[in-house]
């Protein structure tokens, strides 16, 4: 249950970064939200096997590589803007 709630809370956190931060809707950075919430989760050592990347959305699969390393480095950015929010709330998400 604690793993659920670190990856639900990510993804919310995430989300409003990519809001207030890149003025992105919830719905064009929700994959973006996910994704950073899996690192979020792979960092404190949470099981990551409920997450699914089986299928990219349409607009990541056609992206050409350049666009796509440009995704990737704003969802390190907002993974820095996670972790600091979670800071010094380490221990409680260590998962036994």
């Amino acid at each position: 249950m604690a793993e659920k709630n670190i990856e639900l809370d990510s993804v919310e956190v995430a989300a409003a970064v990519f809001d207030f931060k890149y003025n992105e809707s919830r719905d064009a950075s929700d994959f973006k939200a996910y994704c950073v919430a899996y690192m979020v989760s792979s960092r404190y050592g949470v099981d990551t096997r409920g997450f699914n990347f089986d299928r990219l959305p349409k607009e990541y699969a056609e992206m050409e590589t350049q666009d796509f390393k440009g995704e990737l480095g704003s969802m390190r950015d907002v993974l820095g803007e996670v972790q600091s929010h979670t800071k010094g709330q380490g221990d409680a998400l260590q998962v036994p």
